[in-house]
């Protein structure tokens, strides 16, 4: 019987949408809509590539405020604060989707061999802990490597050329 894989659960993350029920002034909502327009593309000319990388509406409202700030344009500061924020919940959709593809091919780039393999198999016959098998089978340089790419997919993806070439 061969064995059965484990499935992965996908996180599923919802942004709720309120909509305008009814707003007697129209001409005042499309407006407001024009203007949200400017911090939106803003925030994705500013932070739409490798530089908006893992940040979120309230680190990248600093960043974009740097080069025009609400008062400017004449809009709220709240309207203004939730564009940026949901550019940012656009931005980092396509990024989480990038990390998935970068993990597969770094698996590919260092696959282990049979030797390497050791720890796992070990691991599943014996009745241990992952730190027994550190000790008995110390990490391979392929599995070294792979660990510093997921660390640097995660918190500077420049850092790497392998990684900056494929994400950018």
């Amino acid at each position: 019987m061969a064995g059965s894989k484990k499935q992965q659960k996908t996180e599923e993350v919802y942004t709720p949408v309120i909509p305008v029920v009814s707003c007697a002034d129209e001409t005042q909502v499309d407006r407001m809509g024009e203007l949200c327009r400017i911090p939106r593309a803003l925030t994705y000319n500013k932070l739409g590539s490798l530089k908006g990388w893992g940040l979120d509406g309230q680190k990248a409202n600093p960043i974009v405020r740097k080069i025009q700030k609400a008062t400017d344009i004449n809009l709220p500061s709240k309207l203004w604060e939730w564009s940026i924020s949901d550019t940012m919940k656009a931005i980092a959709a396509p990024q989480v989707a990038a990390k998935v593809y970068v993990v597969r091919e770094s698996w590919r780039k260092y696959p282990l061999s049979p030797v390497e393999k050791e720890p796992t198999n070990w691991l599943k016959t014996a009745k241990s802990t992952k730190n027994d098998a550190l000790l008995k089978f110390p990490k391979a340089e392929r599995e070294i490597l792979r660990d510093n790419l997921f660390d640097l997919l995660h918190n500077d993806p420049t850092a790497n050329p392998w990684l900056h070439r494929i994400l950018s």
